[in-house]
């Protein structure tokens, strides 16, 4: 996720190897017996770790979002995104939570980007547009000479939703 101001946020809460670890330990298992059910109560509690952690990250990344006068954010269809290469990725980053989070927002004005505006293939400076594969990682424009990192593309979400603030 990248900010208006340059500021790139990363971050992945993946599954455990602990988890893991008590799953295939659990597989090997008698459904029903006393040992069945102690590990079966530990993976619930490995799972509510994992899911304290992923809140976390939804309460200090929306927190910073609330320190901006306008927020703007593309409509992604991030069912469709676990459905491809990108499900792990999607799945350990909670940006549905955030995007979920951000839409009842009540502090800060929130606009919505259609989902189909193709901010990924817009160039930010000249507005030439021009098709991109996700997977190259680079925006070369055509008319202008730029180039940038895919993610920085975003500015043009920036751009797209200000015409919706007036």
């Amino acid at each position: 996720m990248v900010l208006s101001n340059g500021i790139e946020i990363t971050w992945k809460v993946p599954e455990s190897k602990k988890l893991k670890k008590l799953q295939r330990m659990l597989s090997k298992k008698t459904k029903g017996s006393n040992r069945y059910k102690k590990l079966k109560q530990e993976i619930v509690e490995e799972h509510e770790r994992i899911t304290n952690k992923r809140k976390d990250i939804i309460n200090k990344v929306t927190s910073l979002f609330y320190r901006y006068r306008m927020i703007v954010y593309q409509d992604d269809n991030f069912h469709v995104w676990h459905k491809t290469f990108l499900s792990k990725s999607i799945q350990h980053s909670s940006m549905g939570g955030i995007t979920r989070r951000l839409s009842s927002n009540r502090r800060t004005p929130v606009k919505v980007v259609d989902r189909y505006i193709p901010t990924t293939q817009t160039c930010y400076s000249c507005g030439h547009r021009q098709k991109v594969e996700l997977t190259q990682g680079e925006f070369k424009c055509e008319e202008c000479r730029i180039e940038i990192n895919l993610p920085y593309v975003e500015y043009c979400i920036v751009e797209a939703g200000i015409p919706l603030f007036q």
